[in-house]
């Protein structure tokens, strides 16, 4: 007895879909993603830090910056676990972030090629003495020094205040499906 192609590509296409069903209606947590967010006061900027970042802090009460790794977030208890502590982010008054405003490489490539272009004008004005070397002069000395301007702003560590102008929470993004009894 021969199947037909049709039959059976109903009855694959019929199975497929019952195992996506079946997925769908697993009863298990599905897993997103928990945060210890820094918000600003009535803005949309945020600051996230999740498990494995590192995030430097001051605690309250205390000038001593510390450095550490997220272990783990536990949002149930409302506690952060890092590296050698365990804190609650009420307990933080300030985070230091490096968060650079362009890539540091972006400023690093901009003045090195700035500088190369700047030399071999100035060895060509040298050599050949042409009328328009003044131009190429301060357009490769304005990339230059362009490049090195993205550099130092690429060096730029925040300071977010805690309480003032900020606020810190923890946020969790995972989706529960509810079990049935």
């Amino acid at each position: 007895m021969m199947l037909r192609y049709s039959t059976v590509l109903k009855s694959v296409t019929l199975l497929i879909l019952f195992q996506i069903t079946a997925f769908f209606f697993h009863p298990v947590n599905t897993f997103g993603q928990r945060y210890l967010q820094i918000e600003k006061h009535h803005t949309k900027t945020k600051l996230k830090y999740t498990t494995g970042d590192e995030i430097t802090f001051r605690l309250k009460h205390s000038d001593q910056w510390i450095t550490s790794v997220i272990s783990e977030i536990d949002f149930a208890h409302d506690i952060v676990r890092l590296s050698g502590y365990t804190l609650v982010p009420d307990s933080i008054a300030a985070v230091r972030s490096y968060n650079p405003i362009v890539p540091p490489a972006l400023g690093g490539a901009l003045w090195r090629s700035g500088l190369i272009a700047l030399a071999n004008t100035l060895l060509y004005t040298i050599a050949f003495q042409p009328d328009n070397s003044k131009e190429f002069i301060i357009f490769f000395g304005g990339v230059t020094a362009a490049g090195l301007g993205l550099t130092r702003l690429s060096k730029v560590h925040r300071i977010y205040p805690i309480g003032k102008k900020y606020s810190i929470r923890l946020v969790d993004l995972n989706f529960y499906i509810p079990t049935s009894p």
